[in-house]
């Protein structure tokens, strides 16, 4: 897709991915090599082999299996798994009793190291919507069939970024693991999961925010699936990661800009559809494009230039840095673990990692994950503004009444401003 003129006779959204790299390309501003480069990384080398090589090492070795459970980041990066999307991972087994499911509803959060980029299916409306709250159906659309003796046990990456991709045994159902190994799953639900903590940045109540909605219907796997379905989403992932890398916005930024849309647009669009524009979007905020250029298809005039284009030689590197979004705390913890809380009944006018479906519940923190970046702050300019995050659990029943599925609890990160205790003594609330 390099060297080219720009065509009209080709479908839209080629034609805009086209337009944008020979103009940030003539503009010097993106090396067409670190496409390439970036493309062929999540294509061949990274992808469900690696997470299935973490679950097979646990199932067969009880001190690795420890080690997952206790500090999964550390324990993965040492079969060689790390990097972008992977900076602080955490490890959940399935056993008899409970079944791990994960789902981002606000978008699409994944560990990329150990899985590779998202399947549709884990990116679609029906998995994120569905699955907090129906998730034995959506299990039984990929034919798995839990016992009910079996609970389910649901993680929402709403913090998602930089996060804590939980991992978990998917593969379909089939034997027990081989004895003596630790954290082997009974059951196997659809895919290795992902959930990891971290700023995210979305505007309030938008189409994005999925959660318990009805009316998308079934999910559809597709066996086989391929990482890529069109040359055109190869390049609208390099050049997103690249245009990131010039460092004009930050990932929250860049996650508002996807999803502040029309639901009409939203959901009409593809996902790599959804990033191009709000690549184009963030372009011409910063002015480093202008819409004429974009109609155009070429560079019309010179835009500010950078010494952070990142070149092919430099994609290897970038990638295994990440950028983590664990910060120092300036104020101690709020809460701590046990501690029952509920969420805040809020409309903010900007962005938010809180989704609709758990406000104004009651639940009880279950894990401190220490202070990190706030995307409510950092999406709008207002800095990184540290706040504590936490794991807050919720009991089926809590969020959707007595129909709720038996045994269902749904996990939930959410930062400190998110939360007030049970009793209803509200602490302050941080700007966003």
């Amino acid at each position: 897709m390099h060297d080219h003129e720009h065509d009209n006779h080709l479908e839209p959204i080629e034609a805009r991915v086209r337009a944008l790299e020979t103009i940030l390309t003539e503009k010097g501003l993106i090396d067409p090599a670190a496409i390439d480069v970036i493309v062929d990384t999540y294509q061949n080398q990274v992808g469900p082999r690696n997470g299935a090589a973490v679950v097979a090492r646990a199932w067969t070795d009880p001190e690795f299996a420890k080690w997952l459970a206790d500090d999964a980041t550390a324990a993965i990066e040492s079969m060689g798994f790390s990097g972008r999307q992977g900076e602080h991972m955490q490890a959940v087994f399935n056993t008899p009793e409970v079944h791990n499911v994960v789902v981002c509803t606000l978008c699409s959060c994944y560990p990329w190291p150990v899985l590779g980029l998202p399947p549709v299916w884990y990116k679609s409306p029906a998995y994120r919507s569905r699955v907090v709250m129906e998730p034995r159906a959506v299990l039984a659309d990929f034919g798995v069939e839990l016992p009910r003796s079996t609970a389910v046990r649901v993680w929402d990456s709403t913090a998602g970024r930089a996060g804590d991709p939980r991992l978990h045994d998917r593969r379909r159902p089939g034997p027990p693991p081989p004895a003596g190994s630790v954290g082997g799953a009974h059951r196997f639900g659809p895919g290795l999961g992902a959930h990891r903590f971290g700023p995210g940045g979305i505007t309030v109540n938008g189409p994005h925010d999925v959660g318990g909605m009805m009316g998308f219907g079934p999910v559809e796997p597709e066996i086989d699936e391929p990482v890529f379905h069109a040359e055109w989403e190869r390049h609208a992932l390099g050049l997103t990661l690249c245009a990131g890398a010039l460092g004009h916005w930050n990932l929250d930024q860049s996650r508002f800009a996807r999803e502040n849309r029309h639901p009409a647009d939203y959901y009409s669009s593809r996902y790599y559809e959804i990033w191009t524009k709000g690549l184009e979007r963030l372009l011409m905020d910063h002015r480093v494009v202008t819409a004429d250029e974009l109609a155009a298809g070429r560079s019309l005039q010179s835009g500010p230039r950078s010494d952070r284009v990142l070149t092919a030689d430099r994609v290897a590197g970038a990638l295994a840095r990440g950028g983590p979004v664990d910060r120092e705390p300036t104020t101690d913890a709020r809460f701590t673990v046990g501690e029952k809380v509920r969420t805040r009944e809020m409309n903010p006018t900007g962005h938010t990692r809180l989704p609709r479906y758990v406000r104004g519940k009651s639940g009880v923190i279950e894990a401190v994950h220490g202070a990190h970046v706030f995307p409510d702050s950092h999406a709008h300019g207002g800095g990184e503004n540290p706040q504590w995050l936490y794991t807050v659990r919720f009991a089926g029943t809590e969020l959707w009444g007595e129909g709720a599925e038996p045994g269902l609890t749904v996990s939930v990160d959410a930062w400190e401003p998110y939360l007030v205790p049970a009793d209803g003594t509200a602490g302050p609330q941080a700007d966003g």
